[in-house]
């Protein structure tokens, strides 16, 4: 564990809420988990995401869950069918997953200076929000909708875009737009487009709950 071996990190919390009987410092465990995190191993963030998600020998907390598991998907891992996230939007309020975007983005933020992917990311979908034309709406939609590598899943800025992509006459953006309101609801739905033209005015992800 003190070496960063993943797996025997996992097993060893697995171990400490199944058995009582098993010595070792749950709290050392638990650093260990991050110390590989802190490093940006997206297998660490899977695993911890999925730790909070099932409640494995702590609370259920779906906000971290989704913070991890977004983060794990923004690295590399290709989450599994059904789509966790999207079970997770269900459940928590608005205002709880602007709270874990929030927290999400932030955590990129505060790592771009020592992560050149991140920064590199984060410059390309500035450049492409300031510089290429209204059609790039729908794109970015579709990837804020669903999150892949160098990109997070951000349905609340997904749901703004659709609507820009509309606006520009983009009709495909209604099925998109149907199928987001149905987690954000009707009564966020505006919030998502103020959200989102602050967004197209920077190109960086705005705080939400600031």
């Amino acid at each position: 564990i003190s070496r960063g071996c993943l797996p025997s990190i996992e097993f060893a919390w697995n171990q400490i809420g199944a058995d009582p009987e098993f010595k070792m410092d749950r709290d050392w465990v638990k650093a260990s988990f991050f110390d590989e995190i802190n490093e940006c191993n997206a297998k660490a963030m899977n695993i911890w995401g999925m730790i909070n998600f099932r409640g494995n020998g702590i609370p259920v907390d779906l906000k971290e869950a989704h913070k991890w598991l977004n983060l794990a998907q923004y690295f590399g891992i290709r989450l599994p069918r059904p789509n966790r996230l999207e079970m997770i939007e269900r459940e928590i309020s608005f205002e709880q997953l602007a709270e874990t975007l929030d927290s999400t983005q932030q955590w990129l933020l505060e790592r771009q200076k020592k992560n050149k992917s991140i920064a590199r990311d984060l410059r390309n979908l500035k450049d492409r929000v300031m510089t290429e034309g209204e059609g790039k709406w729908f794109g970015l939609g579709e990837l804020f909708q669903n999150g892949r590598e160098g990109f997070l899943r951000h349905v609340i800025l997904a749901y703004g875009c659709f609507e820009l992509a509309l606006e520009a006459g983009n009709k495909a953006a209604t099925t998109h737009l149907e199928f987001l309101i149905r987690i954000l609801t009707h009564a966020k739905t505006a919030k998502a487009v103020e959200i989102t033209s602050e967004f197209a005015k920077k190109g960086q992800i705005p705080t939400i709950t600031g």
